[in-house]
């Protein structure tokens, strides 16, 4: 039984004030999306700014008032594929935090947080499900951008594997975009 239905933007999906996590189930196949689905969804959001429709993504509540999480039914390609792309997003930004006008201070911080959830067991908003490496992959990522604090393996193979494949794709577009951009540019850029 559906009990509602809401339009969402993407930073609401990812809300830094939310104390919630999103848990891909064991059941749900590995992360599978690839060069043709990162190219279009880029694309698509690069050329359709606020209104672009991602997708149904449905989730089941679960978890209590303490540690509520939701756990992903379908979109789970969809929310992996655009937190890899907000975990790009942020490594750009970061390289380039020393032009962040006054009013943009606060980019990183909130950022960070649209990532991150103290709930969560392993501090992300996201925990992608295991096949194939796939949370290892992620939480091994996100360590090294400095979004988390615990170490986490690097498995062999992983610049072979989808998570790294997709968050190297996005840095590369958005190296693309910004080429030959002075710095205030390229903040601009990625704020856009």
């Amino acid at each position: 039984m559906i009990q509602s239905v809401n339009k969402y933007h993407i930073y609401e999906i990812f809300s830094s004030d939310g104390n919630f996590y999103y848990t891909i189930p064991k059941y749900q196949r590995e992360y599978t999306w690839s060069y043709r689905e990162w190219e279009a969804l880029y694309d698509d959001i690069s050329e359709n700014n606020d209104e672009y429709f991602i997708g149904s993504i449905i989730c089941i509540p679960l978890g209590d008032a303490i540690n509520p999480y939701l756990e992903v039914i379908d979109g789970q390609q969809r929310l992996t594929t655009v937190s890899l792309f907000l975990t790009a997003i942020y490594t750009r930004l970061k390289e380039h935090a020393d032009y962040l006008s006054e009013d943009d201070g606060d980019v990183l911080p909130s950022l960070r947080k649209s990532l991150k959830s103290k709930n969560s067991p392993n501090e992300m908003k996201l925990v992608p499900q295991v096949q194939n490496f796939n949370k290892d992959d992620y939480d091994y990522l996100l360590n090294e951008v400095g979004l988390r604090k615990a170490t986490a393996p690097k498995h062999a193979y992983y610049s072979m594997r989808k998570i790294a494949r997709c968050y190297t794709y996005f840095l590369k577009r958005l190296d693309k975009e910004i080429e030959g951009m002075d710095g205030d540019g390229a903040v601009n850029f990625l704020l856009g």
